[in-house]
């Protein structure tokens, strides 16, 4: 009888076979080891044949099947910068060996009209192009000569086309393409991201505790709307008191304007924003300036326009439904393939572009039953690399499961995500300051969620839900506050508003410097929306550039059916438009008029007590109190660390209010009130003193701010200059 040895595994079961996953390098798509040379390898799984098409070449080359699904080539009639493209089990037509015969050996009467030259026809052989431009009607003009929708889809070039009129065999961009120069449907180019010359050798990526976010959006936050665009305006960010940037996912998009969420190219930094090389000198110019870059990247669905994925494999499975439809595979037949795809893009952002963390959208639209789910490996994955490199990588994700194991270490069977954002944070403070409790806002009470977010993260940790119609959520009592990002605007809640409303739109300029307040002395990481430190009066719309005419009927109709009760006279900004995107752009003159300016330096100021105060930039969650009032909309939060205490006094009514202050000895000294005339407060003598003792009773304006402090004179606190208008507007 045989026995099987499982101490040795079989050639199939082998851990070192040629084409896995290295954490040190990139393998998927094009890749240059050595000068002159060229690896190509896609995934393929039900491919019968693959092959690389070079149209500068006109050469067709033959990829050779590896296992589990894998094709693979190696060349030297590839190099970066040359176009390329795959074709799946289609031949490229053969020019015929033997040449035809010359029709002008013959008599001009013995030849056909077509084979005549044109002098040699009569006027009615001659074929259109022949004719005199004045001759010929629309449809016999050269396709050159007419507009793309007069021309048939065959004589369109593949941006043009839409997706039914491509050919049922195409040549297909590479799904790991680090540069699509065409867009989603052209070819894909080559890309050696090994040759940029890095100057950021010395860069250390600070504690995630020490972050201050600013959300941005590439083509918006700029009026170039560019990679260049943002290191223009770095200065200014750091100035501001930024030291992170969350840059707003960029791949490769149908079109000029997206959010990015519709990204079919994983790979590709997208060429309207400036392309690979672009993003690359962005990354190390942040690094010089001491700003770390998170980029948010979308493992949860793919786009729906130019994704040619399906028809390279199974990266979809219809086990589950999503808002999207089919859900990316990462359990189903052939998943292993599909997790390899997005691991090696997550390692490539951090590894060959120098990020520092990844924000994943919306995780709890993935669906994984495996043994491992797909963000646990992706934490070990990242983990290898950042033993590899001696660099910190962080993983932060959006999530609304209110789940624990998220973010609990691997240690602790948890998927290992560094931090959160936490949204019921952000419903909570609108509701305090007056949302309509509607919608998903109908869950939250006036500062009393408020408070118990403060206190616990989570507003919702196994209490009922009334929106969810069930118990919700999971205490997170150990975890430290740097596992979860707070905001009062961001991309969300602001562009998915009926018009794309920013909080300048919807409060008083007080209440705007309290919801600021609010955020920035949380124990948690903060982060800014692009505009809001100035209250930006453009909004921030929904926009799309599809090329398929059904998909943008599709998304107008559907945007009108999200709002139809608030655009009754049919105005709703049109996603598709170019003017919708143009009204979202950032308006850099603003901060040099009032109250913007104002504001700007209200902004500064709160972020240089937060960087400067002991109390604040602790992120301990154990030395904090709440006292919150909830019949006078009134809360008075106390953080401490060792000697150093603080009191933020908080008034979310339009009505002077009474708070009192905790019993605790000493007296307390003024910091920062935002009632204050040089905040453009209210006129008038502030009723709120600048020194108190414990137990005393404070009188706050309406929609004001106070902060007081105790034990700060060890601690100098140091305002920086403000702004200079140069660095918001170059001359």
């Amino acid at each position: 009888m045989r026995f099987t040895d499982f101490t040795q595994p079989a050639p199939y079961r082998t851990t070192d076979w040629p084409r896995s996953l290295q954490v040190s390098h990139r393998q998927l798509g094009v890749t240059f080891p050595v000068p002159g040379q060229a690896n190509v390898l896609v995934w393929a799984p039900l491919a019968d044949d693959v092959a690389l098409w070079l149209p500068a070449e006109a050469a067709l080359l033959p990829l050779t099947k590896d296992l589990f699904g894998y094709w693979q080539l190696t060349t030297d009639q590839l190099a970066p910068g040359d176009l390329y493209a795959f074709v799946l089990n289609g031949q490229h037509p053969a020019e015929s060996d033997s040449p035809a015969p010359d029709p002008t050996d013959r008599d001009p009467a013995e030849r056909s009209p077509a084979e005549r030259s044109p002098t040699e026809r009569s006027p009615t052989e001659r074929s259109p192009t022949e004719r005199s431009p004045t001759e010929r009607s629309p449809t016999e003009r050269s396709p050159t000569e007419r507009s793309p929708t007069e021309r048939s889809p065959t004589e369109r070039s593949p941006t043009e086309r839409s997706p039914t009129e491509r050919s049922p065999i195409p040549m297909l961009p590479d799904p790991a393409s680090l540069s699509q120069p065409e867009g989603v449907h052209g070819l894909s180019r080559a890309v050696d991201t090994g040759t940029f010359p890095w100057e950021d050798t010395g860069w250390v990526n600070p504690p995630l505790a020490q972050y201050l976010l600013y959300e941005l959006h590439t083509g918006t936050f700029t009026p170039e709307g560019t990679f260049a665009g943002i290191e223009e305006k770095l200065d200014y960010l750091k100035a501001l008191g930024v030291n992170a940037i969350e840059i707003m996912p960029i791949a490769e998009f149908p079109g000029d304007r997206n959010w990015g969420y519709d990204g079919v190219n994983l790979f590709a930094a997208h060429h309207a924003y400036g392309g690979a090389t672009a993003l690359q000198h962005l990354v190390d110019a942040c690094h010089f300036r001491g700003i770390a870059v998170v980029l948010d990247v979308v493992y949860n669905h793919f786009g729906p326009e130019g994704n040619y994925l399906s028809q390279f494999g199974p990266y979809l499975t219809d086990q589950y439904n999503t808002p999207w439809g089919k859900a990316v595979n990462y359990d189903d037949a052939w998943c292993d393939g599909v997790r390899r795809y997005v691991i090696e893009n997550a390692l490539m952002w951090l590894r060959d572009f120098h990020v520092d963390a990844l924000r994943l959208d919306a995780v709890h639209a993935i669906k994984d039953f495996s043994p491992i789910h797909i963000l646990r490996e992706l934490r070990q994955r990242v983990d290898e690399l950042s033993a590899q490199t001696g660099r910190t990588y962080y993983l932060i994700v959006e999530s609304d499961l209110n789940d624990p194991r998220v973010i609990n270490p691997l240690t602790e069977h948890g998927y290992g995500m560094d931090a959160q954002w936490v949204d019921e944070f952000h419903h909570a403070l609108r509701v305090s300051v007056g949302e309509e409790p509607a919608g998903y806002y109908a869950d939250y009470e006036r500062v009393y969620h408020l408070s118990k977010s403060y206190i616990d993260a989570y507003a919702y940790d196994g209490q009922f839900s009334q929106v969810r119609q069930k118990r919700f959520g999971l205490k997170v009592e150990r975890h430290p506050g740097h596992q979860f990002i707070v905001f009062s605007q961001n991309h969300d809640q602001v562009g998915n508003r009926k018009g794309g409303e920013r909080s300048c739109h919807l409060y008083s300029f007080e209440m705007l410097k309290l919801m600021a307040g609010a955020v920035l002395v949380s124990p948690f990481i903060p982060m800014l929306f692009m505009g809001e430190e100035w209250a930006e009066t453009n909004p921030f719309f929904y926009f799309v550039h599809h090329s398929d005419p059904a998909l943008i009927a599709s998304v107008r109709a559907g945007r009108q059916a999200e709002f139809a009760a608030f655009y009754e006279d049919g105005n709703m900004p049109d996603p598709q438009r170019k003017q919708t995107f143009r009204q979202t752009k950032l308006q850099w003159h603003l901060p040099t008029e009032q109250p913007h300016q104002t504001l700007l330096r209200y902004y500064q100021t709160l972020i240089t007590l937060r960087k400067q105060l002991p109390a604040l930039y602790n992120l301990n969650r154990q030395t904090l109190r709440v006292f919150p009032d909830e019949e006078a909309h009134t809360l008075v939060l106390h953080r401490w660390h060792q000697d150093q205490h603080l009191l933020c006094l908080m008034n979310f009514t339009t009505e002077t209010r009474t708070v009192q202050l905790p019993d605790l000895p000493g007296d307390w000294t003024k910091l920062l009130d935002s009632a204050d005339q040089a905040w453009l407060g209210p006129e008038g003598d502030s009723p709120t003193p600048d020194q108190c003792t414990g137990n005393a009773s404070v009188y706050l304006h309406p929609e004001s701010i106070v902060l007081y402090a105790q034990g700060h004179e060890s601690y100098r606190v140091t305002l920086p200059p403000p702004i200079p208008e140069r660095l918001f507007i170059p001359h």
